[in-house]
């Protein structure tokens, strides 16, 4: 008999081949949907990227391992340890910009806490523990009143050289509503909350007092200003949702009691507390998204730069929190893939054995019979070959089929494309009426994502014809080995010995 209809009479005369083809053909189906589902979120993040990355980082890698970089200061009992080894400046980010075109503009600058003690910041702990120490007095308290007062003029200044690239600016926390926002060269400029400005009886145009805080060179209490800076407010902003805010909350943790100021005013902080260049970080902007690899390698070909001690790499401060879906998608089913890989070597092992043991008794007849082993080894790879590729042909074109249903399910229940619910202004006043600041915040970033437009409503499924053929190569090379294991533990034997072991 030909070996083709050897191979076609023990295709079809075997039901345990159909149970096989059915558990090769979903675990195909699984890796394959799952492989799938993984690039199409890779594809959305570089897509993501490549329309909202307009920005990179040159920031400082602070080396441990020499101590002549670090130094400590002693201070109200306490030890603090500074890093004052190379840095960030703006010395350096000017020349960079200078000297790479592609470059539009940067934007730097350590944030510092202040005191504005010529305003009355939105109260919080400090004002209300203050009229509590003055209404009862007591020798339990550690400090005067009048020696912590300060206390609730302390808030903080986001330094920025273009304040439309500000964190709070540029994750939709902060809006502005009034004014316009700082610029490269501004100096001396601040912008301050809608709500602080109405307190104070302020308005755009205004002059603006900042002063410094002795807390920040640990000097004990009482707290005094180190010197201060005028400045300008060129700016009012709104923040976009309800802070939950009570007698508990500092006033340095309220946000509307937070100020933008521009780079001059950050420098001349800096100066008064006796640490200026320290930045530690710069970000660099260009035209057009897509060319942010190459405007980092054109930087990281600068040779004035000592690369050991600085690093340049992606921002995705832009964009961070809304591919959290994708991200997050990608980090379950790389997991998945991980445990089901395990799980499928074990579960085609204990198949191949299995069948090989149920077909000990036909392969000790063909050596009883005479038929050569390479032969016999021949037929059974072919058997197996068929079944595999055959399986994989119907999980693949399933594949095809169910894979964007399936993906777009998923990535829905991760929170991407529609679910992100839009939200009107009623619902969100609903939700803060009722105490839940910490839905109407999410209300209100979920607001913010889809004005963006930042997540596709839906994710576009990328069918990758290599990756068809590692999973069919990889489930191919895993049914070849376990059935040649268990033929080489078979057919070395004499055909009696076969036969004898068929229980």
């Amino acid at each position: 008999m030909k070996n083709w209809k050897k191979l076609y009479l023990s295709l079809c005369r075997r039901k345990a081949n159909f149970l096989i083809f059915l558990v090769l053909a979903g675990l195909s189906l699984l890796f394959l949907s799952i492989f799938m589902i993984y690039q199409s979120a890779d594809h959305a993040i570089e897509e993501i990227k490549k329309s909202y990355g307009s920005s990179f980082k040159l920031r400082v890698v602070k080396d441990e391992s020499k101590p002549e970089f670090f130094k400590e200061v002693e201070a109200s009992g306490r030890v603090y340890q500074f890093y004052c080894g190379p840095n960030v400046n703006f010395e350096m980010l000017e020349r960079v910009q200078d000297e790479v075109e592609d470059i539009t503009e940067y934007n730097a600058g350590r944030p510092n806490f202040v005191l504005l003690l010529d305003y009355q910041l939105i109260e919080g702990f400090f004002y209300y523990d203050y009229i509590e120490q003055v209404a009862h007095p007591s020798s339990g308290y550690m400090y005067t009143a009048e020696e912590t007062k300060n206390l609730m003029y302390k808030t903080l200044a986001r330094v920025a050289c273009n304040s439309q690239h500000e964190k709070n600016f540029q994750n939709g926390s902060f809006a502005l509503t009034e004014g316009r926002h700082i610029k490269q060269d501004d100096a001396y400029k601040v912008i301050i909350s809608e709500k602080l400005a109405e307190k104070n009886h302020l308005k755009v145009g205004d002059p603006f007092r900042i002063e410094t805080s002795s807390l920040n060179i640990g000097v004990d209490y009482p707290i005094y200003s180190l010197g201060g800076v005028d400045t300008e407010i060129v700016g009012l902003y709104q923040l976009t949702y309800e802070q939950s805010v009570s007698s508990m909350t500092l006033e340095e943790d309220i946000l509307e009691n937070w100020i933008v100021v521009d780079r001059k005013t950050g420098e001349v902080l800096d100066e008064l507390y006796g640490e200026p260049d320290q930045l530690e970080i710069g970000r660099f902007y260009v035209e057009h998204p897509d060319e942010v690899e190459k405007v980092m390698e054109k930087v990281r070909a600068l040779d004035w730069i000592d690369w050991r001690y600085f690093e340049v790499c992606e921002d995705d401060s832009q964009y961070s929190d809304a591919i959290k879906p994708l991200t997050n998608m990608k980090l379950i089913l790389f997991w998945t893939v991980i445990i089901l890989g395990i799980l499928t070597l074990v579960l085609i092992s204990l198949l191949m054995t299995h069948n090989a043991k149920k077909r000990r008794r036909e392969w000790g007849i063909f050596l009883a019979m005479g038929v050569p082993v390479k032969e016999i080894r021949s037929l059974v790879k072919k058997e197996y070959l068929f079944i595999t590729l055959t399986a994989f042909l119907a999980a693949f074109i399933t594949c095809m089929l169910l894979t964007p249903v399936l993906g777009n399910g998923i990535y829905k229940g991760m929170g991407g494309g529609n679910e992100v619910k839009e939200y009107t202004e009623e619902e969100i006043n609903a939700a803060i009426a009722r105490g839940e600041h910490g839905l109407a915040q999410q209300m209100s970033q979920d607001q913010h994502l889809l004005q963006d437009h930042i997540l596709p409503e839906e994710l576009e499924i990328q069918f990758n014809f290599l990756t068809a053929l590692v999973v069919a190569g990889a489930e191919l090379a895993a049914v070849m080995f376990f059935i040649s294991e268990a033929l080489d533990s078979t057919l070395s034997r004499k055909p009696m010995d076969v036969l004898t072991m068929i229980r």
